[in-house]
């Protein structure tokens, strides 16, 4: 009603004018309507345009009803919308400016059809997309589509969205009808996979490790965040990391670094014992050897058989090892007593064994060598083993002139009994002096004080007291006829070193400040002890050489102890430079046997000089039976070269090729090399001045009698390398 009551105010405001409808500038009807759709209730809109008047007034009229009415500017053009359909009447009223009478009324009936919209269906992947993955949209229920934002007209397009982004399609079914419908895609960052690229060495295991994700799948097959992996070469291995369904992709590479090649450089695997030599190892930039050593170049002086190795790194950190072995030849175990003693006139046999060649101060080649002197003197001896290991000795011969070894019938002492010993007797008949012990006729050598006076050949007269007296006269003479054409040398028993208690090196040389042994050994396999049940010796030693409190026995088991314990005593006196010993069965039966019985340890002071001569010696050894019947015993003696004493040793074999003797020596010093170089010589006083130089080749005498006694040192050299040698000449 209200709007009737509008429209018939406007048509009585008006001028009334007789208009057709051809007089209609514009009539514009839509004729449908787009009902029903995704968006609802679709409108229809007419518009109408007049002209020839000056203002215009409209009405409609219908039993639909009117959606909306919007007149223009004087109402020259009308718009109207309508949301049913139906029949429906447009009137319109012109009216003049100038005369506001109402006009003659223009209607136009038409009619408003309704058509059906499209009805949208839009499908989608789903919710959610993994940024950058592919997401498919599709609408369905309409035969033209337009999607806002992209444009796309397309019914179904796919899309890689990188942000959470609403998509509107607009469907048209070819009625002029659209709807619309929209639909969201929330976008899932894909996650940030990382695998560092690691090095390995070849033979090596090492971890690959992913990061960013909340599971793991390897190309290996692994599913851990974490694989080890052990490559021959350089690899690369590929991860897909998860996280809330998203995937992305890292890489790993492994960088395999090579082993060092490391190798070990030796002179000789074959060293004397005693020896110090170097291993060299190379082909890496740091080593660690298996006796802790840390440098490339190592001195080592094994006293057996050893094997080293070595771990070399390079700069990758790769380890790689070698390995060598080293053979330890034995010296010949060779000595001498340290002194022997001999009455003037008399020989003694120097005797040394265990070796295949023999080289004496005296020039002699053999294993034993009978010497005569006249004065105090010193013999030496190199002997080379099979092996080519070298070991020297050296005795003090001491000549005592109050003293003969008399044999007796020997009268002249010739060497034979013969018819011109008579002679003798008839020189210095009815003489008198020491009375001999045991004396007798005996054909052995015995030991006689001198007597005052010389017989012919100037020896001393008590050779002539044949029976031992005390009176030359004819008693005398049945020693002679008893003892007729047996000869001598001029001494009864072999000197030697070895008797029935020893002490063994099994190295000729010791080093300063290190721990060094000797084993004691009691018989021999060619002459064992015989009804033996307990022993007691002294140890001698020199405490000039040896470290303060550094000497103790260890008894081992032998076959003085078998199956049974001993009673053991050792007293070290140091200051007396003695070990008192004695080990006693228990089982109260006596024992024949031979071999190791306990060891002497000790230390060589440091700082000596090197090849200064370390002697050790057994003295008063004694024996007893189990019935307690007791026997003396003899006991052998030692000479050690103290060897590497500053802790730094020759670097090749050179020292083992030169030797001097005597040492001490007294007016002649000989020179030996076992090599066919030249070899230079320098000779030098305590204060350092050079008073003696040379050269010579295998064998060397100097005369150093024109020298003061005291210490020297002599130098050899020889292709570049030098060996010191500490000698003393005596007055």
């Amino acid at each position: 009603m209200k709007k009737t009551f509008t429209y018939l105010s406007i048509l009585l405001a008006c001028l009334s004018y007789n208009y057709s409808e051809a007089q209609f500038f514009n009539f514009n009807v839509p004729l449908n309507i787009c009902l029903g759709g995704s968006t609802g209730t679709c409108n229809a809109q007419v518009t109408y345009t007049m002209g020839g008047a000056n203002s215009y007034s409209w009405a409609v009229s219908s039993t639909a009803g009117v959606a909306s009415f919007t007149p223009g500017v004087n109402g020259i053009n009308v718009a109207m919308s309508f949301t049913t359909c139906g029949s429906y009447t447009l009137t319109c009223y012109p009216c003049s400016a100038s005369i506001p009478i109402p006009a003659s009324q223009i209607s136009k009936v038409f009619n408003v059809s309704c058509a059906s919209g499209p009805i949208l269906t839009v499908n989608s992947s789903g919710p959610n997309v993994c940024a950058g993955s592919p997401y498919v949209l599709s609408a369905t229920g309409a035969t033209s589509y337009t999607w806002v934002p992209g444009g796309f007209t397309a019914s179904t397009f796919t899309i890689f969205p990188n942000a959470s982004t609403c998509f509107t399609v607009w469907g048209s079914n070819g009625s002029a009808c659209i709807a619309a419908s929209e639909t969201c895609v929330n976008v899932i960052s894909q996650p940030t996979v990382q695998v560092p690229p690691i090095g390995v060495c070849l033979g090596s295991t090492g971890q690959l490790t992913a990061t960013g994700a909340s599971s793991y799948l390897w190309n290996t097959g692994a599913t851990t965040s974490v694989i080890s992996v052990s490559p021959l070469t350089g690899s690369c291995y590929t991860v897909i990391g998860t996280t809330n369904g998203c995937t992305n992709t890292a890489v790993g590479c492994v960088l395999v670094n090579p082993l060092p090649n490391v190798g070990i450089a030796a002179m000789s695997t074959s060293i004397c014992a005693g020896s110090s030599f170097n291993l060299i190892a190379t082909g890496a930039n740091t080593y660690t050897w298996s006796n802790g050593l840390m440098s490339a170049s190592v001195l080592l002086s094994p006293l057996a058989n050893t094997c080293y190795s070595v771990i070399g790194s390079n700069t990758f950190g790769c380890m790689n090892m070698a390995s060598i072995c080293v053979t330890v030849a034995p010296w010949p175990p060779i000595s001498l007593p340290l002194t022997t003693t001999v009455c003037l006139g008399s020989s003694v046999l120097l005797s040394v064994s265990g070796a295949s060649s023999y080289l004496w101060t005296n020039g002699a080649i053999t294993p034993s060598i009978s010497v005569s002197p006249t004065i105090t003197t010193t013999y030496s001896v190199v002997a080379t083993a099979a092996n080519g290991c070298t070991n020297s000795a050296g005795s003090f011969v001491v000549v005592n002139t109050t003293c003969s070894d008399v044999w007796p019938g020997d009268a002249n002492s010739d060497g034979i009994v013969d018819n011109t010993d008579v002679f003798e007797i008839g020189l210095a008949f009815s003489n008198t002096g020491s009375a001999r012990t045991p004396g007798g006729n005996v054909y052995v050598g015995q030991f006689a004080n001198n007597w005052s006076g010389t017989i012919s050949t100037g020896k001393n007269k008590c050779h002539a007291d044949c029976n031992g007296d005390g009176i030359i006269n004819n008693g005398d003479t049945l020693a002679i006829y008893n003892n007729y054409s047996l000869t001598h040398a001029f001494r009864s028993s072999e000197i030697s070193s070895v008797g029935d208690i020893n002490l063994v090196i099994t190295q000729p040389f010791v080093n300063g400040g290190q721990w060094n042994k000797a084993d004691i050994v009691a018989g021999s396999a060619s002459s064992p002890i015989s009804q033996l049940y307990g022993l007691a010796y002294d140890l001698n030693f020199d405490k000039s050489m040896i470290q303060t409190d550094s000497v103790y026995v260890v008894y081992t088991s032998s076959f003085l102890n078998t199956s049974n314990p001993n009673v053991n005593f050792r007293k070290t006196l140091y200051n007396s430079e003695v070990v008192h010993c004695a080990n006693v069965r228990t089982n109260g039966a006596n024992i024949n046997g031979d071999g190791k019985i306990g060891e002497l340890w000790f230390k060589v002071k440091t700082g000596l000089p090197e090849n200064t001569q370390l002697a050790l010696s057994v003295s008063n050894a004694k024996k007893i039976g189990s019935t307690g019947a007791p026997a003396t015993l003899s006991g052998g003696s030692t000479v050690l070269t103290i060897a590497n004493t500053t802790g730094i040793a020759a670097l090749s074999a050179f020292k083992n090729t030169v030797n001097l003797f005597p040492n001490p020596a007294v007016n002649k010093l000989t020179l030996q090399s076992n090599s066919n170089a030249l070899i230079n010589y320098s000779l030098y006083d305590i204060t350092g001045r050079k008073v003696l130089n040379g050269n010579f080749t295998k064998l060397k005498t100097i005369d150093v009698s024109e020298y003061s006694g005291g210490t020297y040192i002599i130098s050899f050299e020889s292709a570049s390398e030098v060996v010191h040698r500490k000698f003393v000449i005596e007055k």
